[in-house]
């Protein structure tokens, strides 16, 4: 996770995380500050599940702290590899819809850039 979670338009060294797949572990996520947020995350595992599933809440700002979201991702076997599902919920009230629309953009560029990186640098056929 702390390798490409947050890890888009960081420069190197720039993202640090404490974040480890223990159940009760708390965790933050520190990184550039942008537009939208405080520049960092807190939140702790709920639910853990080795090489199938991990369940955690995230709060990245004042509303979140008192309404953090749960983030779930789930690896399913699939008939060309291995399926990635991600789905975040916990999104109260009109403010909760606009946390929820910035939400979807970050997690789109955290999944198609982020993790596309650290899957390339952990594949076979990366290496030549």
């Amino acid at each position: 996770m702390g390798l490409w979670i947050m890890n888009f338009d960081q420069d190197e060294g720039e993202m640090t995380t404490d974040f480890r797949p223990v159940v009760g572990a708390k965790y933050r996520i520190d990184a550039k500050k942008g537009r939208g947020w405080r520049g960092f995350v807190v939140g702790q595992v709920i639910e853990v599940a080795p090489k199938k599933r991990i369940v955690y809440t995230w709060a990245h700002s004042p509303y979140q702290d008192a309404n953090p979201a749960h983030v779930e991702f789930t690896l399913e076997p699939a008939a060309t590899g291995t399926r990635l599902r991600m789905v975040q919920t916990g999104f109260p009230g009109v403010k909760g819809w606009f946390v929820l629309k910035g939400a979807q953009l970050g997690w789109r560029k955290m999944l198609r850039s982020g993790l596309r990186a650290v899957l390339d640098r952990a594949s076979p056929h990366a290496a030549g």
